[in-house]
């Protein structure tokens, strides 16, 4: 599965020199901020110390995307409810999910 991801949020420090080390498996980044990367790659394998984050319609509805996987592995952050421009948020003890509302159904 290769997806192209909003940006994740790094939740602990990670030095940015050994960054690319880290995430060999992704075959490009770009340095958005120091806090944020964008990349290409299987964003559930990336890890867990990375927070996950990518923009989604309100029902979550968006076919065969990255959100159907969201769907699948978070369905916690559907029951959440959230309404257009706010963040569904799922902490787990290993990883961050937020999924930005930028659509209404």
């Amino acid at each position: 599965m290769l997806a192209k991801i909003t940006s994740a949020w790094v939740r602990r420090e990670v030095n940015p020199n050994n960054f690319e080390a880290i995430l060999g498996h992704i075959n490009k980044v770009n340095y958005v901020n120091p806090n944020i990367k964008e990349g290409k790659g299987d964003l559930f394998s990336w890890p867990e110390y990375f927070s996950l984050a990518h923009c989604v319609s309100q029902d979550f509805h968006m076919g065969q995307s990255i959100v159907t996987l969201f769907k699948k592995c978070f369905g916690e952050l559907l029951m959440q409810n959230k309404n257009l421009g706010e963040v569904a948020e799922l902490i787990l003890p290993e990883r961050d999910i937020y999924c930005m509302i930028t659509k209404t159904w």
